[in-house]
């Protein structure tokens, strides 16, 4: 989500009378989405003649198009597929800088580009995006496509969303979004430009106006927990490159004591084993979405786990990824409008016991694999230890990994140590590592080792950091 201030006014967009949901049809563009351990769901785009393909975070909270150049320098751009304007025989260097910072604090800087943009069998002609030079970023994400209004763009440039109706590619100017919160599913979600597929949602939609078009912004009618408002009438954005639910901190405050959590470093934990824990029902439209704490958990270490609600400024809530994973979203540009159904995952859950303790737990019940998802105490395999040979020529796809593998483990390190073992052999101290690296780590007892990609890094507290890993 960007937190550049949306200042300049709408430009038109064509209205479109949609009586009710603008259905499949042959000028629908589909995009198949990867899921990236529920943190963000991600797809493939096409950039320049001949396609430099591209893995793009698509999110509703911000309208940029920006990958990495060839000339970043940032040690982030490093492991990333690099777009070549000279390679592409329709670029256009504008030499126009471009620069955002997003809610994480992650700050992206470069200049913007025309190029030809391919998404799925939609080729965009003429599309100004931006190819970044440096990136401060602490998270896995490579690339990102916004899809909000224009008037949060950082340019002056039209989204690609835009663009795409414009030049006629989408039959309305609607998209909508399928989130699957399972990852060993063959299909793990969809993007769906031009209309709403029926095939991931069950019964109709609520549809609710936008009230400021920068965001998808909306009202909710309220938040409750049993019987108790946690607040009414109050604004949120549905935001897909968001992962978790950011609210005022006074009602955060007020969710988690009801939860029973206690404050951790910015963020809320409980015990994972502690059951019976409350739905938590999100009324939009008149219409009441609820999720369990099987979504709502996160397992921090083997008997901790943190909760989805999370504090931020102001009075605007981000309903982020672990509520959008229960919801069919449609976004109606033509109709400054955002329709709400229950996915299929949404009347899966009625069937899974309010008394699962974490979302690890609810993905072994309700898969037919041996997936294990376990967390444990690891340090990372230090230089003046190692005794195992780092250099061997075996490689990791990360890609295929990542969504492949059965078995996985999540586990947390911290920096105690001074230097950490590269897969590749090499060396870096903890406060150099970025998310995607792959580590050699070795578990608490010290009697295995094993490759692990380093997810998300955090504080732990002033001087000492942390980070989740995932064992492969």
């Amino acid at each position: 989500i960007s937190l550049k201030p949306g200042a300049n006014k709408l430009p038109q967009v064509e209205q479109q009378s949609i009586s009710s949901v603008v259905q499949l049809n042959s000028e629908s563009v589909t995009v198949p989405l990867t899921n990236y351990f529920d943190t963000y769901w991600y797809g493939t785009i096409g950039i320049g003649t001949p396609p430099q393909y591209f893995d793009v975070d698509f999110d509703t909270g911000s309208s940029d198009l920006w990958v990495p150049s060839i000339a970043c320098v940032s040690s982030a751009c490093k492991s990333l597929t690099r777009y070549r304007s000279s390679a592409s025989s329709t670029a256009v260097l504008t030499g126009v800088p471009f620069s955002i910072l997003y809610g994480d604090g992650t700050t992206v800087a470069g200049n913007f580009v025309i190029d030809r943009i391919t998404i799925g069998s939609a080729e965009i002609v003429n599309q100004t995006f931006a190819q970044a030079t440096t990136i401060s970023s602490s998270n896995s994400i490579t690339s990102i496509m916004g899809l909000g209004y224009r008037s949060i763009t950082s340019g002056t440039e039209a989204p690609v969303f835009y663009n795409m109706i414009s030049q006629k590619l989408v039959s309305a100017p609607v998209f909508s979004v399928w989130l699957d919160p399972v990852e060993t599913d063959e299909r793990q979600g969809e993007l769906l430009f031009g209309g709403s597929d029926p095939n991931y949602y069950v019964g109709d939609f609520t549809y609710v106006s936008v009230t400021t078009q920068g965001y998808w912004q909306f009202q909710m009618d309220g938040i409750f927990i049993n019987d108790q408002s946690i607040c009414t009438s109050c604004q949120a954005i549905a935001d897909t490159g968001t992962t978790l639910i950011y609210g005022p901190s006074s009602a955060i405050k007020t969710i988690n004591r009801l939860l029973g959590a206690t404050s951790y470093q910015g963020y809320y934990q409980i015990s994972c084993d502690k059951t019976n824990l409350p739905a938590v029902t999100f009324t939009i439209g008149g219409t009441k979405f609820s999720i369990t704490n099987s979504q709502y958990l996160f397992p921090l270490d083997g008997s901790t786990c943190i909760t989805a609600f999370v504090a931020q400024s102001g009075n605007l809530w981000t309903l982020g990824d672990t509520f959008l994973t229960r919801i069919y979203t449609e976004f109606d540009m033509g109709n400054n409008r955002i329709g709400f159904a229950k996915s299929l995952a949404y009347s899966q859950d009625s069937t899974v016991s309010s008394s699962s303790t974490s979302k690890s737990t609810t993905r072994s019940q309700s898969t037919s694999t041996t997936q294990k998802i376990t967390t444990v105490n690891t340090s990372i395999k230090t230089q003046t230890t190692t005794g195992v040979n780092l250099t061997k020529t075996t490689t990791i796809n990360s890609t295929a990994t990542r969504h492949t593998t059965v078995q996985s483990t999540v586990a947390t390190c911290f920096s105690g140590d001074s230097f950490v073992n590269m897969f590749d052999g090499s060396y870096k101290t903890f406060s150099q590592l970025q998310s995607g690296d792959i580590v050699m780590a070795m578990n608490s007892d010290n009697t295995k080792i094993e490759p692990a990609e380093v997810m998300i890094m955090f504080d732990i507290e002033p001087n000492k950091e942390g980070a989740f890993l995932f064992i492969f």
